[in-house]
This record gives structure tokens, sequence and C-alpha cells, in this order.
């Protein structure tokens, strides 16, 4: 936060940034993230002394996390400063089955029809990509359109257009998924994929039972579509998924039994072995699984960031960097499992897992 809420001392500092844009480019244009705003230190005194003394053709603010948390509501669409209504979605790259795609599907033409809007445009702000390509894809198609429009209908064409062709058993998985999975904007961490303990936080788990009638309906849809590569990424991602929630289940018993073992001192090997047991399956089950798709690989991870090197010391350092991200994250494990992803972390933890448990 600022030094002080002083509204000279707030026009002036930002002042400063722009002068100092504007002598290295004098057309320049701050893009500035509202992401700041979100501190309490911001009242709508504070965001005007902070903005107004900047002239509106020379700021764009990106209204970071407007699926959840949009900034723009509450201060009069910037006071005059154009916008950009963004999908923050993840942090760290965090995988499941998430992402609001009713939220997704109005929030921006809401902002955009609303009275003063300055709203200038669409942006996606997320930390990582490279899951639920239904959302990245409505969110991005939102910047043509202006009109409201039937969101399941633009799923089950959505579905038509990724596998190639219709099918009856994954329309109605997509069905499934778009009024369960994704109504929700941010799942927690699988515990496969956090560093294990006996207690662990139960991560939020989507419609378990729905989840699992949707997979079936995938695997039925497998004879009904050609298995080209996106319908085989959905079915690695929906079992993977499933299988996830499952031991979440198990965990749950086994901390009960646990909890049994420290109350009572009763030997009770033989009920924790028949729990950890179906655990290991699962973590063995989702080794298998991950591995049948290129997508879920720790190779083509780190394989990736190499090939932005030039020489083998820059790849070498970018494929730590690539490793460093979803374990450690910083060089002393600063903020341990940030952006640990069950599809490359299963690998790394793996060991670590079957270790602990039995």
């Amino acid at each position: 936060n600022p030094a002080s809420k002083d509204p000279t001392y707030l026009g002036e500092t930002s002042s400063s940034v722009l002068k100092g844009l504007q002598s290295a480019d004098p057309d320049a244009v701050w893009l500035m993230q509202g992401w700041l705003f979100l501190s309490g230190f911001w009242g709508p005194d504070e965001m005007k002394a902070y903005l107004n003394v900047i002239p509106n053709n020379k700021m764009i603010i990106l209204d970071l996390d407007s699926e959840n948390r949009p900034i723009w509501q509450k201060s009069q669409s910037y006071y005059g400063k154009p916008f950009v209504w963004c999908l923050l979605h993840n942090f760290g790259g965090t995988r499941g089955l998430y992402g609001d795609l009713s939220r997704i599907a109005t929030g921006p033409l809401a902002a955009n029809a609303a009275s003063g809007s300055t709203m200038d445009g669409i942006g996606i702000t997320m930390e990582a990509i490279e899951h639920n390509p239904i959302v990245y894809e409505l969110m991005l198609e939102m910047g043509w359109r202006s009109l409201s429009f039937d969101l399941g209908e633009w799923v089950q064409q959505y579905a038509v257009r990724r596998y190639g062709g219709k099918s009856e058993a994954l329309s109605r998985a997509w069905h499934i998924l778009q009024t369960t999975l994704y109504t929700v904007s941010s799942v927690s961490k699988s515990q496969v994929e956090v560093r294990p303990a006996i207690t662990m936080n139960k991560p939020y788990s989507s419609n378990t039972t729905a989840l699992v009638e949707a997979w079936r309906l995938f695997v039925q849809g497998s004879s009904e579509v050609k298995p080209v590569g996106p319908f085989q990424y959905d079915l690695v991602d929906v079992t993977r998924q499933a299988l996830l929630n499952l031991f979440t289940d198990f965990h749950s018993l086994f901390m009960v039994a646990y909890q049994r073992y420290q109350l009572h001192h009763v030997n009770s090997s033989l009920e924790f072995k028949s729990i950890v047991s179906p655990m290991m399956e699962i973590i063995e089950d989702l080794d298998k699984l991950l591995g049948s798709d290129i997508n879920f690989l720790l190779g083509t991870w780190t394989e990736t960031a190499r090939s932005w090197g030039d020489t083998v010391e820059e790849k070498n350092q970018l494929e730590l960097n690539a490793r460093n991200q979803v374990t450690l994250w910083g060089p002393r494990g600063n903020i341990e499992d940030y952006a640990s992803k069950n599809g490359v972390v299963v690998y790394v933890e793996f060991h670590g897992l079957i270790v602990f448990f039995t």
C-alpha cells in the first residue's frame, strides 16, 4: 500500500509513474493491473485521487479477476478509465475440472452493457493455461459476442467441434459436466500432488456421483467418435479427476482410522492396510493413466522448457526452472506445491506417497 492516503500524495505517485513511461516513449499508455485495489486501503476517495490525475486515454486497467472480484463494479468503471474484463481462473496452474462457464458467458456482456461502462475488451490473466480448454475457448469467444446466448447449446456444439462428430453419450457427458463441475470458479489441489501427511485438507471435490457418470459416458462415447487427440486428452482428464476424488475418500477413511488409533491405542494395522492398499493402487493407476497422454508427461514439460534455450547452459537453466516451479517454487521451498500439477508431479511425488502411507 502507498505510504499515505493524502490525495495529493496519491496523485503525485501515479503522475510520476506515467511521466516515467513517457520519458521513454512520449506516446506511452500505462497498462495497469487493478489487483492493487483489492486492498482495504483503497476506498472511493483514494482510488479517485490515484486515477483521476491520469488522462483517460493514457491508461488501461486490467480488472484482473473479473469473474470473482470485479473491481469495476465498485468503482464506477474505474472512474472513467478504460478497463479490460479479465478471467483469472487459476493460481499456479492448479489442475482440476472447474471454471464457472455461466459467469464467463454473462459477465463480459453485463459489464459492457452497464450504465457508464468503460469496458474496452476482454483478457485472460491465468497463471497457467494447459488445462480446462473449454474455459479458455469460451472466454476468448466472448470478445466477439454482444448478445446473450444459450450456454447449453454452445457446450453441445463445442463437443461436436472438438471431437469431429456428434455422439449421444458425449453430449450427455458434457451436459453433466456443464451443470456440475463447470459451475465453480476454483478448486483446491488434490492430495496426490502435495506433500503427504496424516491430516491433509480435504480438497474441494466436485459432484463425485455426477463425475463418475460423466466418465462412464466418455468411455461409452469412445466408440462413437474418432480417437482424436482432444478426445483422448478429455478422457484422460475426466478419469484423472475421478481417481483423485476416490483417493480423497480413502484418505478420509485413513484419517478416521488414525484418530481411532490415537484415542484407543488399538493395533489397527489390518485396518490401515485395507485402506492404504487401494490408495496405492489409485496412485499406480494414475501413473499409468497420465503416462498414456503426452500432455501429462514430465518429459513434455521439461523438454518444452529446454526448447526455448539457445545454448546448453540456457537449456539446463530453463529445465531447472521448470522442475523447480512444480516442486519447490523457490530455491528453498519458498511456496512448496504452489504450482504442483498431478499431470506432472505425480511422477515426482509418487515414491514419496508410497513410502509415507506404507
